[in-house]
């Protein structure tokens, strides 16, 4: 998915999609620091 995509979408979307993103960085951020 571009940004251009991204752009077209519903306030809505954009909103799911930056809470996917963020809960992906979250979890990849919580099992690097466990050892």
């Amino acid at each position: 998915m571009t940004t251009a995509d991204i752009a077209k979408l519903p306030i809505a979307e954009k909103l799911l999609l930056m809470e996917q993103l963020w809960d992906a960085l979250r979890v990849q951020a919580d099992s690097s620091v466990v050892p």
